[in-house]
């Protein structure tokens, strides 16, 4: 690949790896509005089941990222984020519809960090190995911070309407998606990976 390549590549799956990160804290401002909205004291498990499936989702990243095309891999993974947002913003006021569409989230975000990074990995040249790594790093921890500020604005300009955080997140998401669909090759050398279901299990 040409190094304008590799920087088109690197800088798809860090806005990737941004939004991973970012949808950790993102519905966090708004769990008090959730909890009201939906008369339910189980708001916490939003965020708990949110963190747990994306765990889960990690070590699988491995088994995909050799079995699957790269950039049909990331195509999958930003699908789980779009439908996880959808379902959450058409919710409505069922805890359970919103519990669902973060659960669809989590199994997109557990398998986009380790993606990313190995695709920062595998394009990076060795003298830039560092540098791309570094920048992979500033995006997980920019997420976070950003994303709080961000629910919180989203949340004051529109009355509290939790549901919004869900759309515009699955819209981030669709651009991220559109420039992966555009910039994003093929890089992982496929195999066949076995996967043990019962340690997923």
């Amino acid at each position: 690949m040409t190094k304008k390549k590799n920087l088109l590549c690197v800088g798809v799956v860090a806005f990737a790896v941004f939004l991973a990160t970012f949808n950790e804290t993102f519905m966090n401002v708004a769990l008090g509005q959730i909890a009201q909205d939906t008369q339910t004291n189980l708001v916490a498990w939003l965020v708990t089941a949110y963190m747990l499936g994306a765990a889960v989702m990690v070590p699988v990243s491995s088994f995909l990222y050799r079995k699957i095309p790269t950039k049909v891999l990331f195509a999958i993974t930003m699908s789980f984020l779009i439908v996880g947002s959808v379902v959450g913003g058409l919710c409505g006021n069922s805890f359970w519809l919103a519990f669902a569409g973060r659960i669809i989230q989590s199994l997109g975000s557990g398998l986009l960090v380790p993606l990313a990074m190995n695709v920062a990995l595998q394009v990076a040249p060795r003298e830039k190995l560092g540098s791309y790594m570094g920048f992979m790093a500033i995006m997980t921890t920019l997420g976070p911070s950003v994303s709080i500020l961000l629910s919180g604005v989203l949340l004051d300009a529109t009355g509290g309407n939790w549901h919004v955080l869900f759309w515009t997140f699955g819209a981030l998401c669709a651009v991220c998606l559109i420039f992966g669909l555009f910039f994003l090759g093929n890089i992982a050398e496929l195999s066949k990976p076995k996967l043990d279901i019962l340690s997923v299990i």
